[in-house]
């Protein structure tokens, strides 16, 4: 049902979306879309750009839209059909998260339906982008690795390790999940499987050493093309044209905006000519400088844009869907206060797990919302799309907060009832 639900309000958004932008519009308007598409023809025949798109964004979007190419032709309907289906899994997986996680229908039903109906998934499904698979595959990696957790078995590390490597090869920024699989191994309570913290590390550990050697790996080839040991160079550009120009703006006296920043140092650094290999240790200085000589600036910028990222509004079906505007502004001007409330209900949630000795659910994730969190002030102007994964946490989160506050008021209900009419 959340499957069939899923996809039937992507299938509506992308058919509002085309009716008013056209297909060919709406299937291309996001920025990327581009370089993923490139990178997907550099696959299939190798062009001049696909050594830098390869370099920047790594290969798993760009193998999905080679093959999904191969099979069905070049008609843009097919990747967007692809994404669809990514989203109506995710909330199948946010669901079986929950389930693995508590063992309650009412809280995994919950958790999956906010996933279901997220207006951030529903458009996000319907463009050619990493950010559903992204989530899909992840969201899956981690259940797979609950139950591991749960049963004991190595096959489910294993697995979760190879799918939460694919991920990592659709946005390089999941390399982090490598130091998170290692500290969940480290940090869990011991399952009753297992007889010691190093025969549980053994088993847990494989799936963040099966991601370090996919990471690695990929580091290595980049190493033997470009004679450069890095999985990949957008992250150091972004933080280069976002984070750090944010600095530059702050501290130099040059009527100079952001943008004004970004533009020049991508030409500068030679990002789009034929020495975009060097312009990654070019970038990496600019943000080295801009931290040694304001620290303090970059630290209050990275803050800054944490906290707007968390907050900022859901703005693609405003402008993809004319008949969602209205209804957008308004449900944006609230949800620009209600993610502070919803921050601090997820605080809450993971309080009330530790309490009800929920402990390995709260580390969980808990976890999860913070790595997809940590990264957040990087970047920014994406809208809502930077925080989406955290939803595979805060939306079990919230709906096992909601169940335990729900059945503690019918319970008091039913005392108050019963004492009345005694």
């Amino acid at each position: 049902m959340l499957f069939i639900v899923a996809v039937a309000a992507r299938l509506l958004y992308l058919k509002l979306a085309s009716d008013h932008l056209g297909f060919e519009q709406f299937a291309t308007c996001a920025f990327d879309t581009s370089c993923y598409r490139g990178i997907g023809d550099h696959i299939l025949s190798p062009h001049d750009r696909g050594g830098y798109l390869l370099l920047r964004f790594g290969p798993g979007y760009g193998l999905i839209l080679a093959g999904i190419k191969f099979l069905f032709g070049p008609n843009l309907i097919w990747p967007m059909l692809f994404s669809i289906l990514m989203g109506g899994l995710a909330p199948v997986f946010v669901y079986l998260l929950a389930y693995e996680l508590f063992k309650s229908r009412p809280v995994a039903l919950l958790a999956g339906g906010f996933s279901a109906v997220s207006l951030t998934s529903v458009a996000l499904s319907c463009h050619i982008l990493t950010d559903q698979p992204f989530f899909t595959l992840h969201a899956a990696a981690l259940v797979a690795f609950v139950h591991g957790y749960l049963t004991g078995r190595l096959r489910w590390y294993v697995l979760a390790g190879l799918v939460a490597s694919y991920a990592v090869y659709l946005r390089p920024s999941g390399q982090i999940w490598v130091a998170v699989f290692v500290l969940l191994a480290l940090i869990l309570p011991l399952p009753k499987d297992f007889r010691s913290r190093p025969h549980f590390i053994r088993r847990a550990g494989i799936t963040g050493l099966i991601m370090l050697v996919m990471v690695l790996g990929w580091s290595v080839r980049n190493y033997a093309v470009h004679d450069l040991f890095v999985f990949g160079t957008h992250g150091v550009l972004t933080v280069r044209s976002r984070l750090a120009a944010s600095v530059a703006e702050k501290t130099r006296n040059e009527n100079k905006r952001v943008t004004d920043y970004s533009k020049a140092w991508e030409q500068e650094d030679g990002e789009l000519s034929e020495n975009y290999v060097a312009a990654y240790g070019k970038a990496k200085d600019r943000i080295v400088n801009e931290f040694r000589d304001h620290p303090w600036v970059m630290v209050e910028r990275y803050l800054h844009f944490t906290k707007e990222n968390m907050i900022v509004g859901n703005y693609f079906p405003g402008w993809q869907v004319p008949q969602m505007r209205r209804f957008m502004d308004r449900l944006n001007h609230i949800m620009h206060w209600f993610n502070y409330v919803l921050m601090v209900l997820t605080l809450a949630g993971l309080l009330v797990m530790i309490r009800k000795r929920q402990k390995a659910a709260a580390l969980i994730l808990g976890l999860t919302y913070v790595s997809f969190s940590i990264l957040l002030g990087l970047t920014f102007w994406q809208g809502s799309r930077i925080h989406y994964p955290a939803e595979m946490a805060w939306s079990v989160i919230i709906a096992y907060l909601a169940v335990i506050t729900f059945d503690l008021l019918k319970v008091n209900w039913v005392a108050w009832r019963t004492k009345k009419l005694a």
